[in-house]
């Protein structure tokens, strides 16, 4: 919203026509990426719990990672995978949090 109210103002902000398959783009964007994904991630949240579907969800940019190197063709470097490295790190440790303490008493 608060980049719609700033192109408002700065005078950026104008309609752009689509045509047919834009519309079906837009579309598909929002029924799949918008209302799919909140119907599955309720889903998940009632049957994980949302403590552990909270934890879960830092695993979305590895996911956006992934995809964009499949159907985009980005390239992953040592940077993301780093950074994929820690987020599984976070998330185990999040998760067997009890086990680990164990472990070190």
């Amino acid at each position: 919203m608060e980049v719609a109210i700033y192109a408002y103002f700065s005078g950026q902000l104008y309609y752009t026509p689509l045509d047919s398959l834009g519309y079906m783009s837009f579309a598909f964007v929002v029924i799949c990426g918008g209302v799919g994904s909140m119907l599955f991630w309720n889903i998940g949240v009632k049957n994980a719990g949302p403590s552990i579907a909270a934890i879960f969800s830092n695993l979305t940019p590895i996911f956006g990672m992934i995809c964009g190197a499949i159907f985009l063709k980005e390239e992953i470097g040592y940077i993301q995978l780093s950074g994929a490295l820690f987020i599984f790190l976070g998330v185990y440790i999040t998760t067997h949090s009890q086990k680990i303490i164990k472990c070190f008493t």
